[in-house]
């Protein structure tokens, strides 16, 4: 893979990444405390203060430790559905990609709805070459969420990038496009259609102005 290819998955993990958070109820949003003198989570903490400790670590860009004080706050007691963004989200800003996955994976097994999650978990397979898992993983998103234009905008990159497949890219910028005509990725969707032959469908019909 070329050095503009990784460029781009670069560029959409961090976008699905911050789509998750932007979408999400951050636990503890009351405040923090401080980050903690010691090397390793203090076990003793209550699940709270484990919880908002490792928020703060991760806030800090320490996702090494952020992730031992937020496993460490669900097994205390924390329910996962207050701890799986910020875990993952540690995770990946740490280059820790599988970690993530082993995180977030069986979570959407029990919760198969959350396609924000999802999204980002494709944006990770992709990320790690994995592209028919990516896939896999944006045509469940779609499926529940039609409209999630990051789920699009994937599918054309890997088509594109990828699969060296110029029409299933075309569909997929297209779809993009329908679903967020003024997003941050639709310059780089209709300059790709310009591009492509003129038999190919308007991609501004439908579309929003």
């Amino acid at each position: 893979m070329n050095l503009r290819n990784h460029a781009r998955l670069a560029r959409a993990l961090s976008l699905a990444a911050c789509a998750l958070l932007a979408a999400c109820t951050h636990a503890g949003a009351g405040g923090a405390p401080g980050l903690p003198r010691t090397r390793t989570p203090a076990p003793e903490l209550a699940s709270d203060a484990l919880l908002a400790r490792g928020i703060a670590l991760l806030r800090a860009g320490d996702g090494v430790r952020a992730e031992q004080y937020l496993v460490l706050a669900v097994r205390n007691g924390t329910p996962a559905r207050r701890a799986i963004v910020p875990l993952v989200q540690a995770c990946v800003s740490s280059s820790r990609l599988q970690s993530a996955l082993e995180h977030a994976l069986p979570y959407l097994r029990r919760n198969p709805d959350q396609w924000r999650l999802r999204l980002l978990v494709a944006a990770i397979q992709l990320a790690l070459g994995r592209n028919a898992l990516a896939l896999d993983e944006l045509r469940r998103v779609q499926r529940v969420e039609p409209h999630a234009a990051g789920a699009h905008y994937l599918a054309a990159v890997i088509a594109r990038d990828q699969l060296a497949d110029p029409h299933a890219a075309s569909a997929s910028f297209r779809a993009y496009l329908r679903a967020d005509a003024r997003g941050e990725h639709a310059a780089e969707a209709r300059a790709w259609l310009r591009e492509q032959p003129a038999a190919e469908p308007n991609p501004e019909r439908g579309a929003a102005p």
